[in-house]
């Protein structure tokens, strides 16, 4: 029979979303955007095509949305925050600088066919809006509050068993223990993934344990769009 395509980011109008969605039983997917386009009713999306040129009121109401929207959904949009063109180039930056690398250099060995680059900091990967945006700055440091010492693998794993057999209190990342953490990058790469490539199966980016622990923060470098799905 026919295979169920499983690369659909975007419902379809008059389809069952468990046709094209590769959800277990009693879990329920939300989308972020419509078929057309456009964001979802309640989704947590923040506009941010004018940051540049705003005053510093409207950027702290455009800060408050966005955390707002971090605290009930657990993410947020922050839709186009950056030049179009700015993203562009940094995508046509880094195709050639991967082709240049020696094999070896890129990890290769990623869940659903995907790979894992360094870039290097040097060119447009060393401008301000793309490493260290004051809005995500901002945000980050509203959010994150764990100090959990994370060079210490099995006592980061022991911490998170600690936690979860405690009955995983947030409190203890927001007044107690560990709440007194402070900001630290962890990496900064490019994740490539091929045409054709499955999704991906849900999973962990981190073993920390539980809200206000990690955030991660993703610039598409590939245009994203409606059509063709």
């Amino acid at each position: 029979g026919r295979q169920p395509k499983w690369d659909l980011h975007l419902p379809i109008p008059g389809r069952l979303i468990t046709e094209v969605a590769p959800d277990v039983p009693g879990i329920r997917r939300s989308f972020t955007y419509t078929a057309s386009g456009s964001p979802a009713d309640g989704s947590p999306v923040v506009q941010c095509a004018h940051w540049e040129t705003t005053d510093e009121g409207e950027r702290t109401a455009v800060l408050e949305a966005a955390m707002a929207c971090m605290r009930r959904s657990g993410y947020v949009v922050l839709e186009r925050l950056l030049p179009e063109k700015l993203v562009l180039e940094a995508g046509e930056e880094f195709r050639q600088y991967k082709t240049s690398l020696p094999h070896g250099v890129t990890f290769q060995r990623m869940r659903a066919s995907r790979d894992m680059t360094i870039p290097p900091f040097e060119g447009l990967w060393t401008d301000d809006r793309l490493v260290r945006h004051p809005l995500v700055l901002a945000l980050i440091a509203r959010y994150l509050r764990n100090s959990t010492d994370v060079s210490d693998e099995k006592a980061t794993e022991l911490c998170f068993a600690q936690w979860v057999t405690a009955g995983c209190p947030i409190d203890e990342f927001l007044t107690g223990p560990t709440s007194a953490g402070f900001p630290v990058m962890d990496l900064l790469v490019v994740v490539d993934t091929p045409a054709g490539a499955p999704a991906q199966s849900r999973h962990r980016d981190t073993i920390l344990p539980g809200p206000c622990a990690s955030i991660g923060v993703h610039i598409p470098l590939t245009p994203l769009q409606v059509s063709p799905l």
